[in-house]
Formats: structure tokens, C-alpha cells, sequence
């Protein structure tokens, strides 16, 4: 990145709110930085998490690689929760989904997302030093 350079727009954080900023801004002409302090594997924000964040399965089902076992699910739960959950509750739920599709034909994984935030990073750079 160039920091002797002046962009009409800079925009913090290389999740999906701040890369839709991004190529917003871009479309509409402006020079675009994004700053991010994820490393390059990490980008994309919070889309990395997507994979399989609602349906339990305990093997490949449809477009869904892997298994997301019950207890990986309630370990995410946890995380995201700071632990305030009710785990009865939140293992019934976890259960119910044992096995199911997700209701779209697309469903983004980990890999698909870190590969999306790598070609907009990309767009976005190439476009910024014109």
C-alpha cells in the first residue's frame, strides 16, 4: 500500500459491511483503502465462519464437506455466546438440525470466502493504483 498516497475513501476493516463499502465506493469512482489487521489467510471478517454454522450433520450432506458434529456446533455456540447459553435449550436446537440441507443450492464455505475477500482485495488494490 502506498502510504504517501491520499484515497478518497478509507475504509477500516476487511469484513463483508467493509468490502461492500469498498466496492461501493470504488463503482462510484473513488480511490478505495482498505486496512484490515487480520493476516492475508484470515480476511473476509466474519464469513470464514460460515461454514455449516446451522446444520449439524455427522457426514458430507449435499454441498456441506465434512461433518460439523454436535459437539464442534455447541463449542461454536459457546464461543460466540461468551458461554451465556442455555445448553439444554441450545442442544435440543442443535439436534433438530441433524442431517439437514441447507434451504439454498449455494452455501459458502470457509475456503469460498477467504478466496471472494482475496479477489475483491485484489479488484480493490489494482483499482486503487490507477
Amino acid at each position: 500500500m502506498d502510504f504517501t498516497r491520499v484515497y478518497d475513501v478509507l475504509v477500516l476493516g476487511g469484513g463483508n459491511a467493509g468490502l461492500c463499502a469498498a466496492i461501493t465506493a470504488r463503482e462510484a469512482g473513488a480511490s478505495v483503502a482498505i486496512v484490515d489487521a487480520a493476516p492475508k489467510h484470515l480476511r473476509g471478517g466474519n464469513s470464514r465462519h460460515t461454514r455449516n454454522m446451522r446444520t449439524m450433520h455427522t457426514a458430507p450432506v449435499g454441498p456441506m464437506t465434512d461433518a460439523y458434529p454436535e459437539e464442534e456446533y455447541w463449542d461454536d455456540l459457546l464461543k460466540v455466546t461468551g458461554g451465556l447459553t442455555d445448553e439444554a435449550l441450545a442442544r435440543r436446537a442443535i439436534r433438530q438440525t441433524d442431517n439437514r440441507k441447507p434451504p439454498t443450492a449455494f452455501y459458502p464455505t470457509s475456503s469460498f470466502a477467504r478466496r471472494s475477500s482475496e479477489r475483491i482485495y485484489a479488484m480493490l488494490y489494482a483499482s486503487a493504483s490507477r
